[in-house]
């Protein structure tokens, strides 16, 4: 009643996982927002008359329009959260690939209410988003855009940036950034058959609504495995990767289609003879799709069903064949600095496979589990590579994204 009783929250930077700002609308609407989502874990309901609520996982500050520039608070936002992604000296040529040609008629009207992206021009995406507004950081530069809509998806040297725009006057933009040190596994997943568009899965540990960021992709308007290298050679520091687009400045590297190499992967795994050849799955992850970096070795393969699990020498690497047709392919990939722990279970007496269980460090999904048939490999054997791989890492990862 008097106010004499105050409650103070600090909630650290390091704790901060994605960030954004919310602007205000044209008509009738005071108010701006901040928006903030952390590492905490969000307050648990008890039932459905009492609901879960996001707590300090998700932060939302409300401000006065007419008080406070909002896009000032975007960019402290992104002062104290974000440093460079790349090491100084990797330069890394905007426009990497080829905006899509125009959509008209129904099929720009399909796109723009289904949410589906197609590839733009960077380089004007780079000069508006430092000009009105500036959004990014002088040292940053946008890599790859995308449009579904008004709405755009930039990925830069520096975090994933998504600009939703919303209401009829389009006044009301919310700006969404995801700092590539806050991913801890990616996927990108094909189109099938009957499917419209491709997925691009980004997977934070954030325990509210930013836990799994989906991305959807216009099928041939945007070139989903170069997405998925991009963000391997950041994630997982192939800076040799990503210098070599330089080679290239200048005229576009990548098509706008490559549905037919993921999908293809159908074609060769189906026909393959499974001997557990890692020579033959590296060759063809290096190639067709080329889904591997150049300095990644296959080290341990494993079948499953249709499926396989890819073990190499920076990451667990899922292929899941789905529908089918087996068109849909999902790659989804952990890098082992985020495997928080590990496990294996012996095949009971009338079990005929044992089981390798990976704990990660994202809540969406934060079990993955892989069968192993007695009859083709010895499960100590998988204990034995984990714990090379997972307990004694050879960079702290702690300094692998922050550069003075």
């Amino acid at each position: 009643v008097f106010g004499s009783k105050i409650e103070y929250t600090s909630v650290p930077w390091s704790s901060v996982i994605c960030f954004g700002v919310q602007t205000a609308g044209k008509h009738f609407d005071l108010d701006c927002e901040a928006l903030i989502w952390t590492e905490i874990m969000y307050d648990p309901g008890s039932g459905e008359d009492d609901p879960d609520t996001p707590g300090m996982s998700h932060l939302e500050l409300d401000f006065n329009k007419d008080m406070v520039d909002i896009l000032s608070i975007k960019r402290y936002l992104t002062a104290r959260c974000m440093k460079g992604e790349v090491a100084p000296g990797v330069k890394i040529p905007t426009n990497l690939i080829a905006a899509g040609p125009v959509e008209t008629g129904l099929e720009r009207w399909i796109s723009k209410w289904g949410g589906d992206q197609i590839a733009i021009d960077a380089d004007q995406v780079n000069a508006d988003l430092h000009n009105s507004p500036q959004i990014l950081r002088d040292d940053e530069s946008v890599i790859m855009a995308y449009k579904a809509g008004r709405d755009i998806t930039c990925f830069t040297n520096m975090r994933v940036l998504m600009c939703d725009v919303k209401g009829l006057s389009g006044q009301k933009v919310e700006y969404v950034s995801v700092p590539y040190r806050s991913i801890r596994a990616f996927k990108a997943e094909s189109a099938g058959s009957w499917d419209r568009d491709s997925e691009i899965g980004l997977y934070t540990n954030n325990h509210w609504n930013m836990s799994k960021v989906g991305l959807d992709f216009r099928k041939g308007k945007a070139d989903v495995v170069a997405i998925q290298k991009f963000i391997a050679a950041i994630i997982l520091q192939n800076h040799e990767d990503l210098v070599r687009f330089t080679d290239q400045t200048g005229k576009p590297i990548v098509q706008t289609n490559t549905s037919s190499a993921m999908g293809g992967f159908m074609d060769w795994l189906v026909d393959f003879s499974w001997a557990g050849d890692v020579g033959a799955v590296d060759a063809q992850l290096h190639s067709n799709p080329s889904i591997l970096l150049s300095d990644e070795r296959v080290l341990k393969v494993w079948k499953e069903n249709r499926d396989m699990w890819v073990y190499t020498t920076k990451r667990v690497l899922h292929v899941d064949v789905k529908g089918f047709s087996g068109k849909k392919i999902a790659y989804k990939s952990v890098p082992y600095d985020w495997i928080c722990g590990f496990a294996i279970e012996t095949a009971g007496h009338l079990d005929i496979d044992a089981e390798v269980f990976l704990y990660n460090d994202y809540p969406r999904n934060a079990r993955d589990m892989q069968k192993i048939l007695v009859k083709s490999g010895d499960i100590f054997v998988m204990h034995e590579f984990m714990t090379d791989q997972v307990s004694y890492p050879e960079v702290d990862r702690s300094e692998m994204f922050y550069y003075s």
